[in-house]
């Protein structure tokens, strides 16, 4: 039985859902936030939990890199050229003095003090992602998983190293990579 239950979205698809944020008519910051989110999510194949957590300082803009510390050990996570862009977009537009890199914003509110300044969920992030592969008329539900599994057959389809992909995906066992592989093999953009 396989584990992957998010559907396979091509790449126009993925793009389609990625520029969503800038076609609602949710205010300039929350626009910016999420189209940050769905490029990282694109680009680097994170988990929500890792998502959900990130701090201002585990971004390195200079090298291009989200650098997790997780169980002694640290993960290094590169950026497009893309995610860099709007992530810098974000950060410059929420100005504030919190450490939390995604925060909840609420719309009836421009100025949080800094206890009121909370993080997004991990559940919070699938909704949105979700609500944006909605609007962009996909009619299969689109999860972070889907955006993690893309990440993962489009590593293997340039690299097809398994070990490589276990890493990028903090996969403990090969035969869960072995997935992956099996569906590039099946998949048709």
């Amino acid at each position: 039985m396989s584990r992957l239950k998010s559907p396979n979205i091509n790449m126009a698809e993925l793009e389609k859902i990625i520029q969503m944020p800038h076609l609602t008519k949710e205010v300039k910051i929350i626009q910016l936030r999420d189209r940050a989110i769905l490029e990282i999510l694109y680009s680097t194949g994170l988990k929500v939990s890792e998502l959900s957590t990130l701090t201002n300082q585990q971004i390195d803009f200079e090298n291009g890199l989200i650098i997790i510390e997780n169980k002694n050990r640290i993960k290094k996570v590169i950026l497009t050229n893309q995610a860099v862009y709007y992530l810098k977009q974000y950060m410059t537009a929420k100005n504030d003095e919190s450490t939390i890199l995604f925060i909840r914003y609420d719309r009836a509110k421009t100025n949080m003090t800094p206890s009121e300044v909370k993080p997004l969920t991990p559940r919070s992030i699938q909704r949105l992602v979700e609500k944006y592969g909605k609007k962009s008329g996909i009619l299969e539900k689109i999860t972070p998983g889907s955006f993690r599994q893309n990440f993962a057959i489009r590593l293997f389809a340039m690299e097809n190293k398994l070990e490589l992909i276990q890493t990028a995906m903090g996969y403990g066992c090969k035969n869960t990579t072995k997935i992956y592989q099996n569906k590039i093999y099946q998949r048709v953009d």
